[in-house]
């Protein structure tokens, strides 16, 4: 008895095709991350679209002077942002009043993520291919 196997896949031509899938990836993600963040704070809602609890006298401290909002952008694929939108985000931030609950309003938009999360995928099948 003779056993044969055959091999339809090519982890090799994967491994070349992969870095460019992942950077193709990081940039669409980015891209629109710079766009639905904006859109978190104009909104004044978090990624999961429950709205963002401020305490703030002087309004939203996300666009009160601009300044951090003006500085959301992509840079080829990595998100800019101020340092201090980072510490927002993370629900570090504290006001004279108390806390400024501002975490997770930087985000991608679930449609993005699901478009590039099947456009990756694809990717990734056909460098398997043989």
């Amino acid at each position: 008895m003779k056993l044969e196997v055959k091999v339809n896949f090519d982890f090799g031509k994967m491994a070349q095709a992969l870095p460019k899938a992942i950077d193709d990836y990081t940039k669409e993600y980015v891209k629109d991350s710079a766009t639905q963040t904006k859109k978190n704070i104009d909104s004044s809602k978090d990624k999961f679209g429950r709205p963002l609890k401020i305490q703030y006298r002087d309004g939203q401290p996300l666009k009160l002077t601009g300044e951090m909002y003006n500085s959301i952008k992509q840079n080829k694929n990595s998100l800019s942002i101020k340092e201090y939108g980072y510490y927002h985000d993370q629900g570090l931030v504290k006001t004279v009043k108390g806390s400024s609950n501002t975490s997770n309003f930087i985000s991608t938009s679930p449609e993005n993520k699901n478009k590039i999360d099947d456009k990756f995928m694809q990717s990734v099948r056909k460098a398997l291919r043989k």
